[in-house]
């Protein structure tokens, strides 16, 4: 297993996700890499624009619906270490 080890340069003070919608509610879009399916979140604004076109491409490919939404109220339930 590889482990992504990013040198963090921010705190997170908000995620923002991009979600298909259709009639039976919505749910966070993704892309495979390498067998892995990777959700299309984001920790900033940089990041969000660097991934809207994909998220528009899958929008245009299944004929869904994609919305863009932004969480920034944030709860800590659990520390790993």
């Amino acid at each position: 297993m590889k482990i992504h080890r990013p040198k963090n340069t921010k705190m997170i003070d908000e995620i923002w996700m991009f979600c298909s919608v259709d009639e039976g509610g919505e749910g966070i879009i993704a892309i495979e890499v390498d067998g892995t399916m990777v959700p299309l979140l984001a920790a900033d604004k940089a990041r969000v624009d660097a991934i809207r076109g994909l998220a528009k491409s899958i929008g245009v490919d299944t004929g869904q619906k994609i919305v863009l939404k932004r969480f920034s109220k944030c709860e800590i339930v659990e520390e790993i270490t």
